[in-house]
């Protein structure tokens, strides 16, 4: 049985949504690492 077209619209936008979300967390770890970098380590875990 295949997916049906709402099922798969729906698996197309999560999977861009998930695209996004792993590039945000990339991001999130680089700023992290600028802070830390920059002597402020309690502020890059916040």
């Amino acid at each position: 049985m295949s997916p049906t077209k709402p099922d798969q619209e729906l698996h197309a936008e999560l999977e861009g949504s998930a695209s996004i979300m792993e590039w945000a967390a990339l991001e999130l770890i680089e700023i992290a690492k600028r802070i830390n970098n920059a002597g402020l380590p309690d502020e890059a875990m916040d």
